[in-house]
């Protein structure tokens, strides 16, 4: 905390920028996605957003990480890193996660294809009631059970992100070996325990942001669907509702509120209580 708020200005704008980029990034494969556009044309606009998130948001994260190490450790030289180092250490992360990530990104494509764009009937019958199927339902258990897991893989692809954190904050103007990453596996499993009660905190203050989002959310596309006649009809009232009703000015607004006065501030917070912990861990100043 004493981090934190010692150097509040420079963390909340470096915070402030970083989402704008990250925004800029996603928001050409979220307009193809919210407007309905598939195939070459959104393939297109999603590529570019990725490659901006390579080249630009990745290297200015970790620029950010690296001044909160510099803050945490109280030193003006721990921050110092080139944008090569900085570009090769974040890519070098991204391929350690994104492998964890394309189970959750596959499931989540199969339930907005299926839907969003694909004929109901066919859906249901084709890929729905078989899967209930596997144990002994219909659809509707088949809808619960890809549910389950698109939520159980996105908890993985989470986990296994947040296992790596050591790489974040790390002096990345120092070249990453095998044995460095190693040392970092091996501190992270000393101090797993303190770790994991970090991370608890980090998921209270997600919270907040996240109940916010759910009542927009809430008001704009869930208050008028009918809940009590199952998971199924559900989520064939929802997504005739997106259809119809796309997505309001007012509920892009709302989020966008939520996102930088409620988030960012929080997992600004976040971040830095990272900093502080895996500084520590690293030093050699933790233990459980």
């Amino acid at each position: 905390m004493k981090t934190f708020f010692d150097n509040l200005g420079e963390i909340l704008l470096t915070a402030m920028a970083l989402t704008v980029l990250r925004v800029a990034a996603l928001y050409p494969a979220l307009a193809a996605l919210l407007s309905g556009r598939s195939g070459p044309a959104g393939a297109l606009w999603a590529g570019a957003g990725f490659l901006f998130y390579l080249f630009a948001v990745i290297p200015a994260r970790n620029f950010g990480f690296m001044r909160l190490r510099a803050f945490s450790l109280a030193s003006h030289e721990a921050g110092k890193a080139g944008y090569g180092r900085l570009l090769a250490s974040g890519a070098a992360r991204l391929g350690r996660g994104l492998p964890w990530c394309v189970p959750v990104f596959c499931l989540m494509g199969l339930w907005y294809y299926g839907f969003y764009v694909m004929d109901f009937k066919n859906w249901y019958d084709g890929v729905l009631k078989p899967l209930g199927a596997i144990f002994g339902g219909s659809g509707v258990e088949g809808t619960a059970i890809l549910l389950f897991l698109i939520l159980f893989s996105a908890a993985t692809a989470a986990a296994a992100w947040w296992l790596d954190m050591e790489s974040d904050f790390r002096d990345m103007s120092q070249r990453d070996t095998r044995k460095e990453l190693k040392s970092r596996r091996s501190a992270r499993n000393r101090c797993f325990r303190r770790r994991l009660r970090s991370a608890g905190i980090n998921v209270l203050l997600t919270l907040p942001s996240l109940v916010l989002w759910a009542l927009v959310l809430w008001q704009a596309y869930l208050k008028d669907i009918h809940f009590q006649y199952g998971m199924m009809n559900a989520a064939t009232e929802l997504a005739r509702v997106l259809r119809n009703k796309g997505t309001p000015g007012t509920v892009l607004l709302r989020i966008g509120l939520v996102l930088f006065v409620v988030h960012v501030p929080l997992a600004a917070l976040r971040k830095t209580r990272n900093a502080d912990l895996i500084t520590g861990i690293l030093g050699g100043r933790g233990s459980h």
